[in-house]
């Protein structure tokens, strides 16, 4: 992304107690209405935050220009929120650094518990406590992937244990030795290099302090929502290239075998119900090579599936919801 504006702000510098160490990376994509709070979150504690807009095409960059010289802005055309994080990275001067989505923040305290981490370790990224916060204001916490070891790490994290961008604070050099985020991805961006990441030897450790905030839009129809053959395509890839690489050490342990068939087969499940039979053939044959079973699940579902075979058995369950909908 070729950069039309730059704005800077003055020399690195700590805050109440934190060194001269943290960049914000803050992609921006049409997001006048929240922008504001995610970078007034880390304003006081960072010792610089990049905003870095992407082709927002309402009033965004307004907002990001009305902060002057408190913030470091790049603008340019819309490339994709990994682009315009890798952008960030690039720019990024701090000792270690956050990708920050623009509708997202941190409470006070949470990067002075992250950065404390990170020294007192020597670790390649700290995760912070996360919760969910909806339109409404109501909160529910993620569940944290364990840390006491890879194979825990990634089975949790496979199985829904996973945490977004705004609670994980990396090593920037780390980030950008393994290649930092991959552009060409159209989904699970952050599963990808978060699983990268910790399959080439990033310790991940846990703070307790503050909280940071995922804004949950309630199920508005996001781009990053959407069901197309190319998101789970790619969602797919991710997970079977994790997959590969954890085979090239040996046999999988059972634990990790699961979370990883699992995790293939929830997407072989969406494949089947958005009526995308290529993905289906390609999903199963990939599952099929590495001798998991046909369907995971309950024992109706995996029954149904022996039965009718996937797509079939998705359909009909399609059909039963919408005629108990309309009941």
């Amino acid at each position: 992304m070729k950069s039309s504006q730059e704005t800077g702000s003055a020399p690195l510098k700590g805050h109440h107690n934190i060194p001269a160490s943290v960049s914000i990376v803050i992609p921006c994509y049409n997001a006048q209405s929240y922008v504001s709070q995610a970078i007034n979150s880390v304003l006081v504690d960072a010792a610089e935050v990049i905003a870095v807009d992407d082709g927002s095409t309402d009033g965004t960059l307004s907002v990001l220009q009305s902060f002057n010289e408190h913030i470091f802005l790049k603008t340019g055309p819309n490339q994709g929120a990994c682009s315009a994080r890798n952008e960030g990275l690039a720019m990024a001067r701090g000792k270690y650094v956050m990708f920050l989505d623009a509708d997202d923040w941190l409470e006070p305290d949470t990067l002075l518990g992250l950065v404390s981490r990170l020294e007192e370790t020597g670790a390649k990224m700290a995760i912070a406590p996360v919760v969910r916060s909806n339109l409404q204001g109501n909160r529910s916490p993620f569940r944290v992937p364990r840390t006491e070891n890879l194979d825990y790490f990634l089975s949790d994290w496979l199985s829904g244990r996973y945490l977004p961008p705004c609670g994980i604070l990396w090593r920037a050099n780390f980030v950008r030795s393994i290649g930092g985020w991959n552009e060409a991805l159209s989904k699970n961006q952050d599963g990808d290099l978060v699983l990268r990441a910790a399959q080439n030897g990033a310790q991940t450790v846990r703070s307790k302090i503050g909280c940071s905030v995922y804004r949950d839009h309630d199920g508005i129809d996001r781009i990053s929502n959407t069901i197309s053959e190319t998101k789970l395509r790619d969602s797919f890839a991710v997970t079977r290239d994790a997959c590969d690489r954890a085979s090239q050490s040996g046999p999988l342990s059972e634990e990790l075998n699961a979370a990883f068939s699992r995790a293939t087969h929830a997407l072989e499940r969406l494949a089947a119900q958005n009526g995308i039979p290529d993905a289906l053939r390609d999903f199963g044959a990939f599952r099929a090579s590495r001798g998991w079973p046909k369907a995971e699940g309950g024992f109706a579902h995996t029954t149904a599936s022996h039965l009718l075979g996937l797509r079939r058995k998705e359909n009909l369950a399609l059909f039963a919801r919408k005629i108990i909908g309309k009941k």
